[in-house]
């Protein structure tokens, strides 16, 4: 394969992921508008709340998850606000530290085969 061909197989490949990325995006978008997911935070907010300690550890693992899966972050600790208050919400000390390898983790691994 030339160089020229191998620049085109790489212009097309990254084509085809910015028309994949797009598509991810407008299907987001379109389950936003269609899907309660407003009341499905708010239902889980007071749910996690008033599971007490265990939803504290509860959070911090799903703050974690979302982490690793690169979801915002700032969604989840508004929620943390929500269901706990503000000083309950900011407390846990597990929403910082349990992230932090498995974030690395991925970061290791997107960075060794991508």
């Amino acid at each position: 394969m030339t160089t020229e061909a191998a620049v085109q197989n790489t212009k097309r490949s990254n084509l085809i992921k910015l028309a994949a990325l797009a598509l991810v995006l407008v299907g987001l978008f379109l389950l936003s508008r269609c899907l309660p997911i407003g009341e499905w935070l708010q239902g889980f907010n007071s749910w996690v709340g008033d599971l007490g300690v265990a939803g504290v550890a509860l959070f911090a693992v799903i703050y974690a998850l979302a982490t690793v899966l690169m979801l915002p972050g700032a969604i989840v600790s508004l929620g943390a606000g929500f269901a706990f208050g503000l000083g309950g919400g900011l407390a846990p000390p597990g929403r910082q530290i349990l992230p932090a390898p498995a974030s690395m983790s991925r970061s290791q691994c997107v960075g060794q085969n991508g």
